[in-house]
């Protein structure tokens, strides 16, 4: 199934517009891949002690300070402006993070396979909201988090039905792709004979739709992730109108005020049973989501205890230098039908 987005002729145009490459190469170093121009934004201006081949490698490496010139002392490393720190959004910064990312990427992608050119991408997503502006992904750590979950959540499923029954993942939320892209590599790197799964990610913002869909097609993995703009008036219409009927798991990471509505909603419809893997990202940051947290700890002290619930602190995404920023994710296991248990 191939990535999907309803949209208009302007939408088209966009997607199929190549970004021009804004790239700033060091003088004496102009055969420097391109992939390295944006490395250097997080990384710091090292051209002069680093071969062609380590910078290269920089972005195949986790984003971190390079040790070496942590070692060394260095001071011109080039940091995130604090003005574009956590909780700022500017204008245009999905594309100019797309552009980022496909221009640094360069010819490289093309000899990548799909884990590769996953890997690439999410590392050059956060080099970019690590060193230019921050933005809303769920980030590395997270992701470490939310791919064990999903490992559990599959070793369930392969467990406990047939081999032909389809693995579905819901995301609700896909801004630019990034986590849409985390999972379905997690599946395709832990998992390469599961090959009845499929990604379904609903965005409502077109343009954050369109973006998310060349990310996605970059990555290689539009075979296994659908992007959709759901219906404004029902989440479970948009669902059943692509199939899907079950979700193994799902994501929250949407409109933090419709997290304990959808999850009602698709609990009520069936959508949710047991063997369902629920993860809600930002359930610290986002005050209004104590209802959410307050809703599913009932589920788990009911006297049939409909769910397994439990919270993983962390920090925001890409707020390293902000020590207070705490935030999280509710991870719960659905070991009960929602729906049979209300009817008893």
């Amino acid at each position: 199934m191939s990535v999907s987005v309803k949209t208009n002729k302007a939408a088209l145009d966009f997607f199929n517009t190549e970004a021009k490459p804004i790239i700033k190469i060091h003088p004496t170093q102009e055969k420097v891949p391109a992939i390295v121009s944006y490395a250097n934004l997080y990384y710091g201006d090292i051209y002069g002690q680093t071969s062609e081949e380590d910078l290269f490698c920089l972005l195949a490496q986790p984003c971190a300070k390079s040790e070496h010139h942590h070692h060394q002392g260095d001071h011109h490393h080039n940091y995130r402006d604090p003005k574009n720190g956590a909780w700022t959004f500017k204008k245009n910064t999905e594309d100019d993070l797309f552009t980022h990312v496909q221009c640094g990427l360069a010819d490289h992608i093309k000899s990548f396979n799909e884990i590769d050119s996953a890997n690439a991408i999410l590392r050059s997503i956060d080099v970019y909201c690590l060193g230019k502006q921050w933005m809303y992904h769920v980030g590395k750590e997270k992701g470490v988090i939310l791919k064990d979950f999903l490992n559990k959540c599959i070793i369930n499923h392969t467990t406990t039905t047939s081999q032909q029954t389809p693995f579905v993942m819901v995301e609700l939320g896909s801004y630019c792709g990034y986590s849409a892209i985390l999972l379905a590599k997690a599946v395709r790197e832990l998992y390469p004979n599961l090959d009845n799964f499929h990604l379904y990610s609903l965005e409502k913002c077109e343009k954050f739709a369109r973006i998310a869909t060349k990310m996605i097609q970059l990555a290689k993995l539009d075979k296994y992730i659908s992007i959709i703009i759901p219906y404004k008036q029902s989440l479970t219409k948009t669902l059943r109108d692509h199939t899907i009927s079950k979700i193994n798991y799902l994501l929250f990471d949407h409109d933090k005020n419709l997290y304990l509505k959808n999850l009602q909603e698709l609990e009520r419809e069936g959508f949710i049973t047991k063997g369902t893997y629920v993860a809600a990202d930002n359930v610290i940051i986002s005050p209004q989501l104590q209802k959410y947290r307050n809703y599913v700890a009932k589920l788990a002290n009911n006297k049939k205890k409909i769910v397994s619930t439990s919270l993983v602190e962390q920090k925001l995404e890409y707020s390293e230098s902000q020590q207070d920023l705490k935030d999280g994710l509710e991870l719960t296991i659905y070991l009960r039908d929602p729906v049979e248990e209300e009817k008893v």
